[in-house]
Order: structure tokens, then C-alpha cells, then sequence
């Protein structure tokens, strides 16, 4: 089953020493975070029924506030990552997933899945893959569904797998789009082998420009039974398979030509 990496930094060295000294993205961190205590603390806890009003109004000012200044420390983190600074990256994801953060819950997730400034640990990977994924992250969505598929940190379960990859697939991921349709095609526990669900959900990845989506539905296009089997999308999906470097397209559609079935194409 494939598993979700897009949206993350570039893998790199773990090995990098924690910094001693505050860089200078580090104090505009502080002074960020001294802005934010400040704008909470104008609303006052001594307030009137007349001034009920006009402190909602600075509360909902302040919490907006307090999501940009979020939006701001998370694109901070990411660029922290890109620039090599991992540990101060981990150390304002963490912050902020912490607070409820879900694609910082997901970066943090990642860490652990891969072994970056930590060992790996599926354990803690699917924790937080899973705070991420209830907050709506589809990347998360779909990481923790292949967790709950291949039993990492979690008791293995394909029916909670599935049941991750659908919410993500129906987001758009097409990873998890792919997944499903195997899950269809090769039949498992919970979930009997349905050839037109699994061509469903593959025509979506297809559609999106996945090569292996492509070249499956193309192959369940030249070889399926007399409700599916349909040579002319079977050379479709497996010419854009093919241009999209699937070596094993080209030697479908060979087969196909050899047979003399795709004249009828033109």
C-alpha cells in the first residue's frame, strides 16, 4: 500500500547538533509569542453586561489574530526544515500541534515515521498521525489509514484503514484513491473483491494523472469480463500510462496490437 509523503520537507541528516544560541528566527518567535499574551490579555475579566458586546467583538478579534500569528510560525517551521534547521522546525511544529494544529500534528507525525531528529517510532507517528487526521488533515488521513493496513504502531485493521482512505480519497487524495481501488480488486477481510469498485476508484487516480492508476485501469479495461472489457479505454489509460514512463503499459498495448484488437480504435 503506498504511503503519504507529498506536502513534507525533503528527507535529510538527523545528525544535526540542537542549537545552544537563539537564532534570529528564534527571537522573532518570542517577541511573536509576547504579542499574542498581549492581545489576550486586553480582554478583561471585570467586565459589564453593557461592555458584553464590544468584549465579544475584541475576543473574536484576538483569536483571529492568534490564527495568523499560527499560520505564520508554521510556514516559519517549514522554511526552518528547508533551510536544514530541523530541530527548531520539530520544535515549533510540535508547539504548535500541541495546541491543535493539525498539519503541524502531521509534520510532527512524519518525524517519527521517518527517524528525523528522533529514532523512528510507528507508535508515535500514528498518534499523531491521528490528532492530525481528525482535524481534517487528508494527508494524515491517509498515512493513518496505511498505519491501520500494515498494523505499524497500531493493531493492524484494514476495515479502520479503509474507512481513513475513503475520507481522504473523497478529499482528493489520490494515493488514497489508488489504495482503494487494490482493496476492491484484490478482495480482503470486510470487503469482497468488486472489480467495477475498484475500476471506480482507479478511474479517479487516473483521471488525475496517476500512472499506476492508469496502467491498472487499462489492464482491467483489456482483460476484464464482458461487462468491463473494453479494448479502446484500454489503450487510452495504457498510452498515458505509458507516456508517464510505465514500461509495463507498452508491453500491454504490444499484446493488444499483436491480436489485431485495437483497429477497431481508429
Amino acid at each position: 500500500m503506498r504511503q503519504q509523503h507529498q506536502r513534507q520537507p525533503r528527507v535529510m541528516s538527523f545528525a544535526r547538533p540542537v542549537a545552544t544560541v537563539k537564532t534570529g528566527l528564534e527571537i522573532f518567535l518570542l517577541v511573536i509569542a509576547l504579542l499574542v499574551f498581549a492581545t489576550a490579555a486586553k480582554v478583561s475579566h471585570a467586565t459589564t453586561l453593557a461592555s458584553l458586546s464590544s468584549v465579544t467583538h475584541s475576543t473574536a478579534a484576538a483569536v483571529g489574530y492568534n490564527k495568523v500569528v499560527e499560520r505564520q510560525l508554521y510556514l516559519k517551521a517549514n522554511q526552518a526544515y528547508d533551510d536544514g534547521e530541523i530541530y527548531l522546525a520539530q520544535r515549533m511544529w510540535l508547539g504548535l500541534a500541541e495546541q491543535g494544529h493539525g498539519d503541524a500534528a502531521f509534520k510532527v507525525g512524519m518525524l517519527y515515521d521517518r527517524g528525523e531528529t528522533v529514532a523512528p517510532d510507528p507508535k508515535q507517528a500514528a498518534s499523531w498521525y491521528a490528532r492530525a487526521a481528525k482535524s481534517g488533515n487528508v494527508y494524515a488521513q491517509h498515512n493513518l489509514g496505511v498505519a491501520y493496513a500494515n498494523g505499524d504502531g497500531v493493531e493492524a485493521n484494514i476495515i479502520t484503514a479503509v474507512e481513513w482512505w475513503l475520507k481522504a480519497a473523497e478529499h482528493g487524495n489520490v494515493d488514497s484513491q489508488y489504495n482503494l481501488g487494490i482493496v476492491y480488486a484484490m478482495g480482503t477481510q470486510g470487503y469482497a473483491r468488486d472489480i467495477t469498485k475498484a475500476a471506480q476508484w482507479w478511474r479517479r487516480a487516473a483521471l488525475k494523472g496517476d500512472a499506476m492508476a492508469q496502467y491498472n485501469l487499462g489492464a482491467l479495461y483489456a482483460n476484464g469480463d464482458k461487462n468491463l472489457r473494453n479494448v479502446c479505454e484500454a489503450m487510452h489509460w495504457l498510452q498515458q500510462s505509458a507516456s508517464r514512463g510505465v514500461t509495463q503499459a507498452n508491453e500491454v498495448l504490444e499484446t493488444i496490437k499483436v491480436q489485431q484488437e485495437s483497429s477497431r480504435c481508429h
